[in-house]
């Protein structure tokens, strides 16, 4: 009888520790609102969707991270080479802190740009990545490209979305 208790117990430890999955410290949804068909978009040659994207801080303390003011959409990569968020670009652009309180979220508003078939995209599963950059990792603005873009070519610090689909 102490032997069964004793597998059965070990059962539930292995069980605890190594089979449940870490929860990430941000969690990313993406929500695919609707086709955009509007004029101003029609010489891009993309197809444009509204998305909803949340962040969510998923622990007890205060996330900190470098984005930049206008063009936010450079933190941004995708599991595919033919969507990327649209940004139409702007006038004033540099470094700045962001936060997310503890498990607070941050909702952004954004454009969807697919550069391939439709039929070709709406058969995958897609994620959005956000490159972290923490808020220690940068010491002056002239960094934040530099770190941006080895963190991309290192695949390093970026946090996945949930999966979905452009089906509409």
């Amino acid at each position: 009888m102490k032997k069964m208790f004793f597998i059965l117990s070990l059962i539930v430890l292995l069980n605890q520790c190594i089979l449940k999955p870490k929860e990430s410290n941000i969690k990313i949804q993406v929500k695919v609102i609707d086709k955009i068909d509007i004029n101003k978009f029609k010489d891009f040659g993309c197809y444009f969707y509204s998305v909803d994207i949340e962040l969510c801080n998923n622990t007890d303390t205060l996330i900190q991270f470098w984005t930049m003011t206008c063009s936010w959409q450079d933190n941004w990569i995708s599991t595919t080479d033919s969507l990327r968020l649209f940004n139409e670009g702007c006038t004033r652009n540099f470094p700045k802190i962001e936060q997310i309180n503890p498990r607070g979220k941050m909702a952004c508003k954004s454009i969807i740009c697919v550069m391939s078939s439709l039929n070709y995209i709406k058969k995958k599963c897609i994620k959005l990545g956000f490159v972290l950059i923490k808020k220690n990792e940068i010491s002056k603005d002239s960094e934040f490209a530099k770190v941006l873009s080895k963190k991309i070519k290192e695949r390093k610090d970026i946090i996945w979305s949930e999966p979905f689909k452009l089906d509409k």
